[in-house]
């Protein structure tokens, strides 16, 4: 479902010289740099952080989350596609304990599906060259969802909406939301419980990252309200005051379902780029480029 989501996490690293905490001067520029960009940019609400290497974190806020309810550096909100990058982290560190491999065929977790080959590899998956069909492309799911605001979608109904895939594994590149939730089920089936769970216990908790979450998995959560445009196309909806949170978050699922604050997403972003997280093979492995084509 194509939309546009006016309420924003972002986070950026700078490397700058050495010093005991951010400046006030640095603290009151990158404050009025994000106040810029959200007035220009008409923003709902946005939360920022800005980790500087051996000196600290900047966390800034701007807009509200609700009339009257400005926003907090505490809240949480969706990370998205963010959610891809812990998923394949996990993979690879599977992989470090020698319980799976990337290059293993995911058929030996997958079947019954016409439109998805079992020979597809994990790391196929990964970098995007399975050929598989993203199901959120398939012209049906608005009827879907909007058909039933409230469904929570399971991993099983997902797969069912891919379509044909768009070349052999292996023989092209395109962006598939498919490959993820395939690695999610993956996950599952070697660990024996949540993928979520998987990534709090081998990502999350080790680094003091504990203001991560699965959506929906923690109770009620001081998250920020995704506002968008996409509920008639003119004006903006406080998604939260209908029925489809549940649905889209659940319909995202290991592709993208991960809500998280500005400061630990820029946590997690330093401590896997800077070699605590991966080993080099893998973070060699993460970090290998591909052609698109």
């Amino acid at each position: 479902m194509k939309k546009s989501v006016i309420t924003i996490l972002f986070f950026a690293m700078v490397i700058l010289k050495s010093q005991s905490q951010v400046s006030p001067y640095l603290a009151g520029r990158f404050q009025f740099v994000l106040d810029s960009v959200c007035t220009k940019y008409n923003i709902k609400g946005t939360s920022a952080a800005i980790l500087i290497p051996n000196v600290g974190i900047w966390k800034g806020v701007n807009g509200v989350s609700e009339q009257g309810v400005p926003i907090t550096s505490s809240m949480l909100f969706g990370m998205g596609s963010n959610t891809k990058t812990h998923i394949a982290a996990v993979l690879l560190k599977m992989q470090e304990q020698q319980l799976l491999s990337l290059d293993d065929s995911i058929g030996k977790w997958i079947s019954g599906y016409s439109n998805i080959s079992g020979k597809i590899t994990i790391r196929q998956c990964l970098n995007h060259t399975s050929g598989l069909f993203d199901y959120m492309q398939n012209s049906s799911i608005n009827d879907s969802i909007f058909g039933n605001t409230a469904k929570v979608w399971q991993r099983n109904d997902i797969l069912n909406l891919v379509k044909a895939p768009n070349f052999m594994p292996g023989k092209g590149w395109d962006y598939s939301n498919t490959n993820y939730i395939i690695a999610g089920i993956i996950i599952e089936s070697v660990m024996k419980k949540s993928p979520f769970k998987v990534i709090d216990e081998l990502l999350l908790k080790p680094h003091n990252l504990v203001n991560t979450f699965n959506y929906g998995e923690q109770g009620v959560l001081p998250i920020a309200h995704p506002w968008s445009i996409s509920m008639d196309g003119k004006e903006l909806t406080d998604m939260t005051q209908t029925p489809l949170l549940n649905n889209l978050f659940s319909l995202a699922n290991t592709a993208g379902s991960l809500i998280t604050t500005a400061e630990d997403n820029v946590q997690f972003w330093h401590k896997l780029f800077s070699g605590q997280m991966l080993s080099k093979q893998s973070w060699k492995e993460m970090t290998t480029n591909l052609s698109s084509g």
